[in-house]
């Protein structure tokens, strides 16, 4: 019979006489789908039939026997469903898989037929078949009705006609998480200034810049313009550095005699004061220029020789970490 019950598609019979496989022959080539009835009758069962499962001898107790065509194989059933129930659903984006739905009792007659509504469809999608896919990050649910065969007073079947069950799902993103840092010249973390943790998808694309704060008292030294990164299945730390701020550039006189040597001093200004030195700024090039330099000799390092008598300026051009310049005289 096909699964609603309703259409007898070959019937065998045999007789004291009959030898097996004339009885089997007499069910070659019939065409069977999954939810298909099979129902074997036998007179004296429990005297001349021998059930087997998996190669193991069965009790026999009574004369008629149900079973159901599954996509594994034949299961034996009975006309009792109480309930469906199905496992939750935890992935991520792009994955895909089958419902899991169990009946109680777990052999009970199987639906003939399922409908599925999703409280959110841009979350999961589902085909007739059970078959799911995760589409974005988020939660929903599947709201599952069952359809029963209706086998009439088979058996002393007597059971609804539809059951019911909710499937929850929670998807999250394919990808692990990218964590940015903001840390100073040392690499520790700025205070009061959090770090952020990005999540998505294998595959998207992080624009650095959207995430290049503005810190009082620090500069960003770490390049992000154009910068981006890829979320991937590993987990990522990115840290941007940031220098604390240079507003001025200083240097003492020099007050001399001829023939005298000795080397400019320069002081960088902190825009805080209170800030440590290793968590400002650092000069990365000074260069120097003397108005006058018959009067005194100036090496690319800082170093002076006085030549003569006379009186003269001295300009200190100071590139900071930055990229920032700024000058004394």
């Amino acid at each position: 019979m096909n699964k609603n019950m309703q259409t007898v598609k070959k019937e065998a019979e045999g007789y004291g006489k009959t030898y097996g496989y004339e009885f089997a022959g007499n069910l070659d080539n019939v065409p069977v789908d999954v939810g298909d009835i099979v129902e074997i009758y036998h007179r004296e069962a429990t005297k001349r039939v021998q059930r087997y499962k998996n190669n193991e001898l069965l009790t026999t107790n009574k004369d008629t026997y149900y079973y159901q065509i599954t996509k594994t194989g034949w299961r034996e059933i009975t006309f009792n469903p109480q309930s469906i129930e199905g496992s939750s659903i935890a992935a991520k984006v792009g994955d895909s898989g089958d419902l899991d739905l169990q009946m109680t009792p777990s052999n009970s007659i199987l639906p003939s037929d399922y409908e599925y509504t999703i409280s959110d469809p841009s979350v999961i999608k589902i085909d007739s078949k059970g078959h799911w896919q995760a589409l974005k990050k988020g939660k929903t649910t599947i709201n599952v009705t069952a359809k029963l065969p209706d086998v009439g007073n088979l058996a002393g079947a007597d059971y609804p006609t539809e059951l019911k069950t909710t499937i929850e799902v929670d998807i999250a993103n394919s990808g692990a998480p990218i964590k940015i840092q903001y840390v100073d010249l040392q690499g520790n973390p700025l205070t009061d200034v959090p770090e952020q943790v990005l999540n998505g998808d294998t595959g998207d694309v992080i624009h650095l810049d959207q995430y290049a704060l503005t810190v009082p008292g620090y500069t960003l030294l770490t390049e992000t313009a154009n910068k981006t990164a890829v979320i991937s299945s590993e987990a990522q730390v990115i840290s941007l550095r940031y220098g604390g701020n240079i507003i001025d550039v200083t240097s003492d006189n020099i007050g001399t005699t001829v023939g005298e040597t000795g080397k400019l001093q320069i002081e960088l200004v902190p825009e805080i004061t209170e800030m440590p030195s290793e968590k400002l700024m650092k000069a990365k090039d000074i260069t120097y220029q003397v108005a006058d330099p018959s009067i005194l000799q100036l090496a690319s390092d800082g170093r002076w020789k006085a030549l003569k008598n006379g009186s003269t300026t001295i300009t200190i051009l100071v590139t900071l970490d930055s990229g920032k310049k700024t000058k004394t005289s």
